[in-house]
């Protein structure tokens, strides 16, 4: 008698890049205080603080998009894992249909 193979599953791209968004938003999200100490007068920044202060202000807005990317991203895998679930009940019917073709004629 077979026994049931149990399938393996890897992680799907999106699940990957997803980590990996969401792991760059925490490190990220970690920077912004260093935005907050350098704002400071025009006239009293150094120049090496101006080019942080507009570093910082650059990783701002690609946190935002791929912030949005994420979301935009976990609605796919929420759509794909649908997609899954319904194909697994479609599998789980052919042996059934396979059965009923499979039956002698009378």
């Amino acid at each position: 008698m077979p026994t049931e193979l149990t399938p393996l599953t890897l992680p799907s791209a999106k699940d990957i890049l997803l980590t990996q968004l969401l792991s760059t938003d925490g490190k990220v999200d970690r920077l912004l205080p260093l935005l907050d100490l350098l704002e400071t007068p025009a006239s009293d920044r150094s120049d090496l603080g101006q080019a942080l202060i507009e570093a910082l202000m650059r990783i701002t807005e690609e946190t935002q998009l791929n912030r949005e990317l994420r979301e935009a991203l976990q609605a796919d895998l929420s759509r794909f894992r649908e997609d899954i679930d319904t194909m697994s009940a479609q599998t789980q019917l052919i042996p059934q249909i396979l059965k009923i073709l499979s039956a002698p004629v009378t």
